[in-house]
């Protein structure tokens, strides 16, 4: 397919920015919950009595050799930064890999049908022009200001095969997109 001016028709669409700020908010939290527990650890005095409180009087005597206050050596404090910095190095390194794996997130079409190529290794899934059924769009509360949708272009045969990705940037047009090229496959091959 071709239009007048030799163009051709396809075009390709990402991902958008919510998906990445979601990840980034979600690191963040976890992030905050893993400083404010190695925060009451390090803090030796507050951290006995949080956890007494917390596991109360009766199973905080459970612990042998007598109190907590001798577990908490400065030995044990070492390796609970170490385990602290082991934690976050390892989640800036999934938050890396999650930003590097959504940027090669790409919802396209081309003549043989629409295609969405994701990952590292650029794992394909695809449906060709003769087994779609339709394309939609499902929305939620701020998709018209954030110009983000759910695509799904379903296949006519069976409804486990179709492709549905998240956070699509414009995907209402993508859904017009693919829906006017189907329109103008299936008009190509009627028989006449």
């Amino acid at each position: 397919m071709e239009t007048a001016q030799g163009l051709t028709p396809y075009r390709a669409f990402r991902v958008s920015w919510t998906a990445y700020l979601g990840r980034a908010i979600k690191f963040a939290i976890i992030a905050a919950i893993v400083s404010g527990i190695y925060y009451l650890v390090a803090q030796t005095r507050p951290a006995i009595d949080w956890l007494k409180g917390w596991l109360w009087e009766s199973v905080a005597q459970k612990i042998p050799f007598g109190t907590i206050e001798g577990y908490l050596t400065p030995q044990v404090l070492e390796i609970a930064l170490l385990v602290y910095i082991a934690l976050i190095a390892f989640g800036v390194i999934l938050l890396i890999y999650r930003f590097y794996w959504l940027r090669r997130v790409v919802l396209y079409t081309n003549e043989d049908g629409v295609w969405l190529s994701r990952g590292l290794l650029h794992r394909k899934k695809g449906i060709k022009w003769d087994d779609i059924d339709s394309a939609s769009f499902q929305s939620f509360s701020l998709s018209w200001v954030l110009q983000t949708y759910t695509v799904t272009v379903a296949h006519k045969l069976t409804e486990n095969s179709g492709i549905v990705q998240k956070s699509i940037f414009r995907g209402k047009a993508a859904v017009s997109h693919i829906n006017k090229l189907h329109a103008e496959y299936i008009k190509t091959q009627q028989p006449v």
